[in-house]
């Protein structure tokens, strides 16, 4: 479910700023030099070709005024900031989304925000996501728990404007827009949570449970996994060859 309750309404995202790249496309430029130096050759070489005078001079006007949008500079200034080392925009006084979970969900929503002008908090109980559908071979013995959990921070590393917490959500206090973990509070403007849910017997938990064990996190295929390699160690020690 998604939570929106703007904080002030009255106060609106700023626009994303463009870049002076004219002022900073230095690779471009660096590049441009030796060019043109490569074509002044070319030309003293070979006198009947004027056009690389032509060349010359637009590669003389990249150097001094920078190439603008046909470079992959400005690309990358557009699309990547951050591997310039500039931020996509300011996060100074913009809207903060709080993302509580960091299943599917969490992770989906937290990463659709990365070029929003917003700050983005992720809130989960684990350091690390979680991919579940391959949890059964976890408890098979097949693979080993750390190959279906990644780092939460590595999946954000590459995202200005989202930080990850670790802790327990305790609640959410809608009145004062705040989400609560334990006596620390995070204020938001937007809320999502993503929790995900768990298995349920239906109220006859201490019936079922013991026989039909969940599989929902990793502690659940590890009790899986010790369960069925225990089973095969008894028939491997037992002498009855029926059993």
């Amino acid at each position: 479910p998604l939570r929106c309750h703007p904080r002030s309404p009255s106060r609106q995202p700023p626009p994303q700023r463009n870049q002076p790249f004219f002022s900073s496309l230095l690779a471009t430029r660096l590049a441009a030099l030796p060019l043109i130096g490569m074509t002044a050759v070319i030309q003293f070489t070979y006198l009947s070709h004027i056009d690389h005078l032509y060349w010359v001079v637009l590669l003389a006007l990249i150097v001094f005024r920078g190439p603008g949008v046909i470079s992959l500079d400005w690309v990358l200034a557009k699309y990547l900031p951050q591997l310039l080392g500039r931020p996509a925009f300011d996060l100074t006084d913009l809207p903060h989304v709080v993302v509580v979970g960091a299943g599917f969900g969490g992770t989906s929503a937290a990463r659709s925000l990365r070029k929003t002008p917003c700050r983005v908090t992720l809130i989960a109980r684990h350091n690390y996501h979680l991919f579940q559908p391959l949890l059964y071979q976890v408890a098979t013995a097949s693979l080993w728990p750390a190959d279906v959990a990644m780092p939460i921070r590595s999946l954000f590393r590459d995202q200005y404007n989202c930080r990850v917490l670790l802790g327990r959500v305790t609640g959410v206090d809608t009145t004062a827009q705040a989400v609560l973990l334990g006596e620390r509070r995070i204020d938001y403007d937007y809320l999502v949570l993503a929790t995900g849910a768990r298995h349920a017997y239906f109220g006859r938990d201490n019936e079922w449970e013991d026989l039909a064990p969940g599989l929902k996190k990793i502690e659940d295929a590890e009790r899986i996994r010790r369960r069925l390699l225990a089973a095969f160690e008894e028939a491997e020690n037992h002498d009855d060859p029926a059993v």
